[in-house]
């Protein structure tokens, strides 16, 4: 199956059985927010093919995760967007690989936004000043939504990690 046609087969929200896990996933402004390739409308799909009866497109879905909120070492906008997500279907029962996914939750945890590096590498940054200007764009611009998006996932993974041990009574069960 081609990255299109598992997108397709699950863009609508009844595509799979609902679950609670996933309750206000279609309410997010995925089109707002950025992954690895762009606007993250891919987002969506992606974590209902994640929870289908069909375990070849739960493990598709599962790597096209990883190479979209979370790709080569880099988190963006839709990564903390779907922290929320990613907790909640680690705490519930449905046929998707839980180990899997808290590797993604750790992975997103380790991830930098592209150029924030930059900030404090004068070398990297002309480098990367000198490709990004003449196309218009704004490298401290870039480092500043980058150290904006580092900071909203950091808020949402400890949000929720803080939430996960009040309600485990203190104590995380073995996968977090």
């Amino acid at each position: 199956m081609e990255v299109d046609d598992l997108i397709e087969k699950y863009r609508s929200p009844y595509s799979v059985s609902p679950m609670p896990a996933l309750q206000g996933l279609d309410e997010v402004d995925w089109a707002g927010l950025r992954n690895a390739y762009g606007p993250a409308t891919d987002v969506p799909p992606l974590f209902r093919a994640f929870v289908s009866v069909d375990p070849a497109d739960r493990e598709f879905a599962q790597e096209l995760l990883f190479q979209t909120i979370w790709h080569q070492g880099n988190v963006y906008s839709a990564s903390a967007a779907a922290v929320p997500f990613l907790y909640n279907l680690l705490e519930d029962d449905g046929p998707h690989d839980r180990e899997g996914l808290s590797g993604l939750v750790a992975a997103i945890a380790d991830g930098q936004p592209p150029f924030v590096h930059c900030a404090d590498d004068p070398e990297q940054y002309a480098f990367w000043d000198d490709i990004l200007r003449p196309q218009g764009e704004s490298l401290d611009a870039r480092i500043a939504e980058g150290q904006r998006v580092a900071a909203e996932v950091r808020r949402q993974l400890t949000r929720r990690a803080e939430l996960l041990r009040e309600c485990c009574g203190g104590q995380l069960p073995a996968w977090a």
